[in-house]
């Protein structure tokens, strides 16, 4: 009778540990390794929630900076000196929050495998310190110091494949996202001077000329006085999401 109780023990603790071994992890906790090349700084956390989907939450942040690779960006700017002066004087900060669902189609499943990902994104970009320059060959130069921001709201589809390295580390492969959606852009400008009379409607025109060249724009709010230049604009808004997703799983 020992003999047989024993036998049953042994053989209930090989089949528990078995079991526990092969147990998929359900907690995935990840960092995107990309990303860091742009001084975007993303974070994701994926909770699987059957063998074919799970939950899943990002958050990224670009702390107050320069215009990532300005250079590139600069090469469009043709010479134009108060384009470069802009573009490098600029400073801005970025996070976005992004919520999705994944259906993974493989066999393995449970945050395993190709994958499927419905999402939506918030996005919230604020730019401080741009300067624009005006009549600068007139009798009276000024500028115009502006602080601002984008707001969007998007939704789109990502692909991506997921493979587990070990027991507890996995790679994430985000192929390609595309998001569509809508933005407010909002922007206060505060003159060095009092803005000379004369100058006020070119500035208007400018503003209102400048967005209405770009498809689906609406000005909402221009207000331009002396001291004070209030703008704000609702456009169309679009987004790639992508990136090597180094991650724990627990």
């Amino acid at each position: 009778m020992k003999r047989i109780v024993l036998t049953f023990l042994i053989l209930f603790s090989f089949l528990f540990v078995n079991a526990q071994e092969y147990a998929p992890q359900m907690n995935f906790v990840k960092f995107n390794l990309s990303s860091v090349v742009f001084k975007n700084f993303t974070f994701q956390y994926e909770r699987v929630l059957s063998k074919r989907f799970s939950a899943a939450l990002s958050f990224g942040i670009i702390p107050r900076t320069t215009i990532p690779y300005a250079q590139f960006t600069l090469d469009f700017a043709n010479g134009e000196q108060e384009i470069v002066k802009l573009l490098e004087d600029v400073r801005f900060n970025y996070y976005a929050i992004t919520p999705e669902v994944r259906l993974y189609l493989g066999r393995k499943g449970y945050g395993r495998g190709f994958y499927i990902a419905p999402y939506y994104r918030y996005t919230s970009i604020g730019v401080k310190e741009a300067r624009l320059n005006f009549d600068e060959e007139g009798d009276h130069p000024f500028h115009l110091d502006i602080n601002g921001g984008i707001g969007g709201h998007s939704g789109g589809i990502m692909l991506g494949s997921q493979w587990g390295l070990g027991k507890y580390v996995t790679l994430d492969w985000w192929i390609m996202g595309l998001a569509f959606g809508v933005s407010n852009i909002r922007a206060d400008g505060v003159p060095s001077q009092s803005i000379p009379q004369e100058a006020l409607a070119d500035m208007r025109e400018g503003l209102t000329d400048l967005f209405s060249e770009i498809p689906i724009a609406k000005v909402k709010t221009l207000e331009v006085n002396q001291n004070h230049m209030k703008l704000e604009v609702t456009g169309p808004w679009a987004g790639l999401r992508g990136g090597l997703v180094l991650g724990v799983k627990f």
